[in-house]
């Protein structure tokens, strides 16, 4: 899952799903003219971010900075191997 305000955890696959699996979310940008996302992703099941492990964090870059917001698709994939692949669509 990934990190969303207030120390809150979004789960994208739960624990216990059939694998290989594959879900996304739809996030936003806070901020006019962003021009980039950070993401972190994290392992757990807890609804408070700070009880679960952090495995990766990355940057996602807006081809388009906007004055509103700006909708960002975040797909994750796990395979039967475990491996976690993301793909992100503005």
């Amino acid at each position: 899952g990934t990190d969303i305000i207030d120390d809150k955890f979004d789960p994208i696959i739960p624990k216990g799903t059939r694998l290989p699996a594959k879900s996304g979310r739809i996030y936003f940008t806070v901020c006019e003219y962003q021009e980039n996302v950070n993401m972190n992703v994290y392992m757990g099941e807890s609804e408070n971010l700070s009880q679960n492990k952090k495995i990766e964090s990355f940057s996602l870059e807006i081809s388009d900075p906007q004055k509103q917001s700006v909708a960002v698709g975040a797909i994750f994939e796990v395979d039967e191997n475990m491996i976690i692949h993301f793909t992100s669509v503005e």
